[in-house]
């Protein structure tokens, strides 16, 4: 497995469920290219301006201790070389489950909202499992931590790890994603991003004859039309009708339980 990092997953077994939410647009781009995108960090940062970023704390501490302009140069130059990290890494955000209320929420910032999107159910054993054997591409996966934004100096030390990969670290204000962030690192020259036909930079990795999907879930909060659109681009994508277990609802069917599908074996 080409796995290169793994950070506090220590008492997360192999076999927890983990959960990713896609909308209509991921959607089709998962089922046109049989294949898991994995958005570049810095990316993320146009949802949260915070994402991939050190606590403010580091910085002052760092920079109480310069004794010149020069010393202070170099801080600022060794924490902006650690956040840039952000432009090198690519990421694939999955969440473990959590209450009712919690995934309606997931739903509808993840997930589509009202016009309609799926869950991928899997594990972290199957998401391991499904990535591929090519020695040469480096991926990791990580627990994110939540931290509060005035953290003090001895509780950012304490984080181990986690300080030298602020990917890994969001406020608390997204505690209840729980999120667990498969990542690659992928450092290439932005030349290299700028010729590329698919924009913004991404990488990929083909998930059509792995385990990783274990059921697709549709939308409870979508109409029943939009079901049943989503349900036609899936059977396309070889799901039965057999194995499609819809309820009919309305915009307010976010209240009854979500449905699943299963691909085929």
């Amino acid at each position: 497995m080409p796995l290169s990092e793994q950070i506090g997953l220590e008492d997360i077994p192999g076999d927890q469920a983990i959960w990713r939410f896609l909308d209509r647009r991921k959607l089709s781009d998962l089922t046109s290219s049989g294949s898991l995108r994995l958005s570049r960090i810095s990316e993320l940062r146009k949802l949260d301006q915070r994402e991939s970023r050190l606590p403010s704390v580091i910085r002052e501490v760092l920079q109480r201790f310069s004794l010149n302009e020069d010393g202070t140069a170099f801080v600022d130059e060794m924490l902006k070389a650690c956040e840039d990290q952000a432009f090198d890494t690519f990421a694939s955000c999955w969440f473990l489950p959590g209450t009712r209320e919690e995934e309606l929420r997931m739903w509808q910032e993840f997930g589509g909202g009202n016009e309609g999107g799926v869950r991928i159910s899997s594990t972290l054993r199957c998401l391991l499992s499904s990535l591929p054997t090519n020695g040469r591409r480096l991926f990791g996966i990580g627990h994110v931590r939540y931290i509060r934004d005035d953290i003090s100096y001895p509780e950012v030390l304490a984080l181990g790890q986690y300080h030298s990969m602020p990917f890994l670290l969001k406020l608390e204000d997204h505690i209840n994603e729980r999120e667990i962030r498969l990542f690659e690192r992928f450092r290439l020259p932005q030349m290299h991003w700028d010729v590329r036909q698919e924009q913004p930079p991404c990488t990929r990795f083909r998930i059509a004859d792995t385990n990783l999907i274990g059921s697709i879930g549709i939308s409870p909060m979508c109409s029943s039309a939009i079901v049943q659109d989503i349900t036609d681009e899936l059977m396309q994508w070889r799901f039965p009708r057999t194995l499609i277990e819809v309820n009919a609802g309305t915009n307010e069917s976010w209240l009854r339980p979500s449905r699943y599908l299963s691909p085929v074996p």
